[in-house]
């Protein structure tokens, strides 16, 4: 018990120095008369129209996913169910940390009595695996090959390191004997893994889903003027998305201003082009929460309409009986 409770307050203490430093940087540095003056100039039409699409588009690739993984394990759910789960829990994931608030879909579905907590959970094990595997690659291809003139050469070695520690870690939880629920989940986890079609068909997915993330960051980017092309899109989406998973601050709040200003300096932008493009950036995951709300809306009206036919069936029932 001592050692969870110390474990959980040096985590804490980390973030929270983490967060300190990251905002206290964002706050002094940052240049906030140019910045507001160049965001002024924002396109805000491409941004949320374009951008927005490539949000629902996303959701879109995750729910069918998540549709695939489900229907290995046998368990048939209504696709539309599934897409506002997942928007739903994707709009909100952003406030936790390791986006790890998505698992809010297996709840949802539950409430629904639509699934059972351990398939829903060994499904999102699994989908958080694979999104960990493909930004890992993602960060360690674009850094060698894409942003050599960076000198990340150590860094892309150390990342796919990391992702061949992955590889294997799966492999030995697959073959490690759990009980209980663990048992049930790591059950649900190789079914869904042990055909290799599948596989392809669900890694093809993710990194195509985390590409469409890139697209809208460099959407986000070009409303304000700022041009860089797909491959550094997705080498700074990945490098940032792995910097905020480390933080473990929720909405990796100031960290990922820090590091995408950072990231675009080093691209050659300057100053302000930088601190604005990690603002507008901020911007777009502000439009992702909306449209989470939006989908909120339409799940709430989806269920109450759907308690209400089962109270009118079972009014019906009773009175027949």
């Amino acid at each position: 018990m001592r050692r969870d409770v110390l474990r959980k307050a040096v985590i804490f203490s980390v973030s929270a120095a983490v967060l300190f430093f990251s905002v206290r940087y964002i706050f002094f540095t940052f240049q906030w008369d140019a910045i507001a003056g160049m965001m002024m100039r924002v396109n805000l039409a491409r941004m949320i129209a374009a951008g927005g699409l490539t949000i629902l588009f996303y959701w879109f690739l995750r729910t069918l996913r998540w549709f695939l993984m489900l229907r290995r394990l046998g368990i048939h759910v209504r696709l539309i169910d599934l897409y506002l789960c997942t928007a739903i829990s994707l709009s909100l994931a952003i406030f936790t940390p390791i986006q790890s608030g998505e698992a809010l879909k297996v709840e949802l579905l539950k409430k629904a009595g639509s699934m059972n907590r351990a398939p829903g959970y060994g499904s999102f094990v699994l989908e958080r695996y694979l999104d960990f595997c493909a930004v890992i690659l993602l960060a360690s291809v674009s850094l060698s090959a894409h942003l050599a003139d960076m000198g990340k050469g150590s860094w892309a070695l150390y990342l796919l390191s990391t992702l061949a520690a992955l590889v294997a870690a799966l492999m030995v939880l697959c073959q490690w004997q759990f009980r209980g629920r663990l048992h049930e989940i790591q059950q649900n986890i190789i079914q869904c893994i042990n055909d290799p079609w599948t596989v392809m068909f669900l890694a093809g997915l993710t990194f195509l889903g985390w590409a469409v993330v890139a697209l809208g960051w460099r959407i986000s980017l070009q409303s304000l003027g700022i041009e860089i092309d797909l491959p550094r899109s997705l080498a700074l989406m990945s490098v940032i998305t792995i910097i905020n998973i480390l933080s473990f601050i929720p909405g990796a709040v100031g960290i990922s201003e820090a590091g995408i200003a950072g990231f675009l300096l080093r691209l050659g932008k300057d100053a302000v082009a930088a601190q604005a493009g990690a603002l507008i950036i901020r911007c777009y995951g502000l439009l992702i929460v909306i449209l989470g709300v939006v989908h909120l809306v339409f799940w709430r009206r989806r269920m109450a309409s759907r308690a209400k036919r089962l109270a009118g069936r079972w009014r019906s029932l009773a009175e027949r009986g």
